[in-house]
């Protein structure tokens, strides 16, 4: 976990560095006050601060912790299969799973993200997808605004008489050399948000999808309850926790008790099976 705390540094001087150079010395060091500068300033800096927001919140958020007597009980409303964790000590509820990185297991765990040094699960899966929401608009907010102040570079240096000359701006290298860079990420990012969306709509997570990837089976469908259900089960029933990342805003449920599909939870057991999680 410490050393998972170097990437989250990564994450916050890597953010300082593309600032500097596609937003401090193309628009805001000589501030003019035209459309491209003002529009720049408002949509990056307020991107950037939902950005943010929404890490800060993905970070400080428990990702969900069974209740510690679930399962022991004979009246147990759950009707399902029980899966009990001999790292724990507890019985899992539905799609809680053990993460050997926090040693512990996490309801609704979608993945462990090494970048933020947390996990996502139920409670702070909402705020992860908000955190690549804004990731995606902020740099390519970056790149279209910046597009046209790497081009007059980019001619500039086309118009030089020797190469040597391109370094003899300096400030020059650095915005072409970022702007690549963003170029890049911004694909990557963009790829990653995509799926996430896909889990979301599909109401699954990263290990549900990866473990049918693994066992070359159909994408789990068992809690596929319609768009906008799946929707909600994972950003909240509330609209605006769709868009802002306000950690008081209440989930569904308690993340023990799912709801899945007529077809599923018709053929859904009540034997408990003791499974010792992979380490």
């Amino acid at each position: 976990m410490a050393s998972e705390k170097i990437y989250l540094l990564v994450i916050v001087v890597g953010t300082a560095w593309v600032y500097y150079w596609l937003g401090y010395q193309t628009y805001l060091r000589a501030f003019n006050g035209s459309l491209a500068s003002v529009g720049f300033a408002v949509l990056a800096n307020f991107f950037l601060l939902l950005l943010g927001w929404s890490i800060v919140s993905t970070v400080i958020t428990d990702p969900g912790k069974p209740p510690v007597f679930w399962g022991f009980f004979m009246d147990e409303p759950q009707n399902r299969r029980k899966r009990y964790c001999l790292t724990c000590h507890l019985f899992k509820p539905e799609r809680c799973r053990h993460c050997s990185t926090c040693k512990r297991c996490v309801m609704g765990m979608d993945h462990h993200c090494p970048w933020l040094a947390t996990c996502v699960g139920y409670y702070n899966r909402r705020f992860f997808i908000l955190t690549l929401t804004y990731a995606t608009l902020a740099v390519w907010t970056v790149l279209l605004f910046n597009a046209p102040k790497v081009y007059r570079i980019v001619q500039h240096w086309r118009g030089l008489s020797s190469f040597s000359q391109v370094f003899q701006h300096k400030a020059y290298l650095g915005i072409v050399f970022t702007y690549c860079v963003i170029i890049f990420l911004a694909f990557v990012i963009t790829k990653f948000y995509i799926y996430h969306l896909r889990l979301v709509i599909n109401n699954n997570t990263t290990l549900e999808d990866l473990q049918c990837q693994r066992a070359k089976e159909p994408i789990e469908t068992r809690f596929d309850i319609g768009l906008k259900r799946n929707i909600a089960s994972v950003m909240g029933s509330n609209y605006l926790g769709w868009v802002l990342p306000i950690t008081s805003l209440p989930m569904p449920s308690d993340g023990v008790v799912w709801i899945m599909n007529e077809s599923s939870a018709a053929t859904s057991g009540t034997q408990v099976d003791y499974v010792k999680v992979a380490q």
